[in-house]
């Protein structure tokens, strides 16, 4: 039984983080260590298996209410925490009652804007002036630490 691909399925707009249990790179790869973390503490989504994730909530009684509301199945009942399950159809009504992290999106300008202060703020570059750093053509289509890599070879350029 494979479980949901967090990665690949919400991945470009939710964080996905690993279990604390996956160690090393080998971890890192297995899809049952994947979770998508809420915005404060005690909120988790991670697989279940078989087309479905789970929403383990500790301390989050008002949310566990909601959750319990949307009819999903309760498979954990603790003095502080509950699980449910649910179908990987359902993530949306979920992700709008735990509100998971979502990925920094940076858009073209903002990338501009922090490659310019990179440039002047990086080590041995001090002396460029914020003239040359703005007159320097910036790619939008290259990455931040695509470009801290390439400053850090040459320093002087």
């Amino acid at each position: 039984m494979n479980p949901p691909n967090l990665k690949a399925l919400y991945g470009a707009r939710f964080r996905i983080t690993f279990d604390e249990a996956a160690e090393g790179r080998s971890g890192r790869n297995d899809r049952w260590m994947m979770q998508i973390p809420f915005r404060g503490r005690g909120v988790v989504i991670y697989p279940h298996g078989g087309g479905l994730l789970a929403v383990q909530c500790d301390r989050r009684p008002a949310i566990a209410r909601r959750l319990a509301g949307l009819g999903l199945r309760l498979v954990q009942d603790g003095d502080h925490e509950k699980t449910f399950v649910f179908a990987v159809e359902m993530f949306e009504k979920v992700a709008a009652i735990v509100k998971p992290r979502t990925r920094r999106q940076v858009t073209p300008s903002q990338l501009s804007a922090l490659l310019r202060h990179q440039r002047r703020f990086e080590a041995g570059a001090q002396k460029l002036t914020l003239k040359r750093a703005e007159s320097t053509p910036i790619d939008p289509t290259v990455t931040l630490a695509a470009s801290a890599t390439e400053i850090r070879r040459n320093p002087r350029t």
